[in-house]
């Protein structure tokens, strides 16, 4: 690829045609389409915005009217459409909203499911005195319900997902959602990933009961999450989903106090108890790090929920890591406990401890990372095929871990100078990474260690 090439931006229009190329694709395999998600509620006002950034200037054809009141003004939410609602309890702009979703489904038969969820922020419904007569989530039911019976009506065999997420997390008192054509969509986007979803004991001191309007404090724990799936178990949904961000930030902190792929394999395992059908992962594409558990666990446990997690764990990675399966597990294990911090379910990893202990802890990671780093780098050089490039990953991880245990150190000892060479070497060390195992890693892998420095530079001061 030239520098030409590389440089160039991918328009909306090249989106476009690799969407379709991707659809015909799904087609001739049989695939189950899903399509659109959050938009709907700018776009029925006249505000059409398809990504996150504040809009430089409102349509002149935008109904302004018909935005969600806040604050006594009725404004796009921080400036962004696919951020704001609607005044629900207005029918023009609840119809126009219907109208919009049943447009797209018209023109676009090849969709089995549309998804139509409201904005992508919250406490930001509206506050004017008709939509407070109703909870948000019943307004939404509304607007659910009105969808389904038109395209029933009009024999469109499209379902609509809807979904369960921040101040809409919590199920509708009135009315219900009553339609056949429609899934429902759980999102516990806040939720702890170093225990498993329906893991009780995984709890914090917040009321599970539905919070007063533009009030909500959203759970970071799992127990209060597993409860109100199993209240929409309750409203008997025709069909339903996880969708679950596993492998999206997560991920890059995975053996660094907790076990991501374990968590992995017992949600998917519980996710019947809890009343819910399948899952959709929200995840990077790249995200084959730093073991191979978590994604095949996904895929494997949703087919088969009887295997048995250690076993099965076995058996991947000896597949991946071959005679060295045993030294991986002791190094990944090892790291799990060593950035524990308190008791299982105090949810603290020693990251945030500035103490001496701390500060000794934490040199004993990174040197016990840059251990393992040499080892599996050494032995990756012995290997061949999977074995090897599974080796080089799990040195790349460890490579990590040294890089945000040093962080830290140097923060607690005020080491402004050595934070900016770490910076430096580490901006420079990134692309070689993405460049050699671009294929297996995202480039948000960069995440946790630019949160490192950025920890360990206010530490310093």
């Amino acid at each position: 690829m030239d520098a030409a090439t590389r440089a160039a931006k991918l328009t909306e229009d090249d989106a476009l045609a690799l969407d379709e190329r991707v659809i015909a694709r799904m087609q001739e395999y049989g695939m189950m389409l899903h399509r659109v998600g959050h938009g709907w509620t700018g776009a029925a006002a006249g505000y059409v915005g398809n990504d996150w950034e504040p809009m430089k200037s409102l349509s002149r054809g935008g109904r302004k009217d018909w935005l969600a009141q806040v604050n006594g003004k009725r404004e796009l939410w921080e400036g962004v459409a696919i951020n704001s609602e609607l005044c629900y309890s207005n029918p023009q702009a609840r119809a126009a909203l219907v109208e919009e979703v049943v447009t797209y489904a018209r023109q676009h038969c090849e969709v089995h499911a549309l998804h139509v969820w409201m904005s992508d922020s919250y406490n930001n419904k509206c506050e004017c005195a008709e939509c407070r007569k109703r909870d948000p989530s019943d307004w939404y039911a509304m607007v659910v319900n009105e969808i389904s019976a038109r395209l029933k009506a009009e024999k469109l065999p499209t379902r609509i997902v809807f979904l369960g997420y921040v101040d809409l997390l919590w199920p509708p008192t009135e009315p219900k959602i009553t339609g056949d054509n429609v899934i429902f969509m759980y999102a516990p986007i806040t939720r702890c990933f170093q225990h498993a979803l329906d893991d009780p004991k995984c709890d914090e001191e917040l009321s599970r009961a539905l919070p007063p309007l533009n009030k909500c404090r959203l759970p970071r724990t799992n127990r209060m999450y597993a409860e109100i799936a199993r209240d929409w178990k309750r409203q008997k949904m025709p069909d339903s989903f996880l969708f679950d961000y596993h492998q999206m930030w997560a991920v890059w902190m995975d053996g660094m106090g907790r076990d991501i792929g374990t968590v992995m394999a017992q949600d998917m395992k519980d996710l019947k108890d809890m009343g819910i059908d399948g899952f959709i992962s929200c995840q990077c594409v790249r995200a084959f790090y730093p073991l191979p558990f978590m994604a095949n666990a996904m895929a494997d446990m949703l087919w088969d929920r009887t295997q048995q997690i250690r076993s099965y764990r076995n058996g991947i990675m000896s597949a991946a890591f071959g005679r060295h399966a045993g030294e991986v597990e002791r190094y990944f294990a090892g790291m799990v406990r060593a950035f524990k911090a308190g008791n299982e379910h105090e949810h603290r990893i020693v990251l945030g401890d500035r103490s001496p202990a701390g500060r000794k802890k934490l040199m004993d990671i990174a040197s016990a990372a840059e251990e393992a780093r040499r080892r599996f780098s050494a032995l990756a050089r012995s290997e061949k095929g999977a074995v090897r490039r599974s080796l080089e990953l799990l040195a790349i991880h460890a490579e990590h871990v040294r890089i945000i245990a040093e962080a830290h150190v140097a923060g607690i000892a005020k080491n402004k100078s050595a934070l900016k060479a770490m910076r430096g070497a580490y901006e420079k060390r990134l692309p070689v990474i993405l460049r050699d195992f671009g294929q297996w890693i995202d480039p948000l892998i960069a995440g946790p260690v630019q949160q490192a420095f950025s920890a360990a530079e206010r530490t310093a001061g």
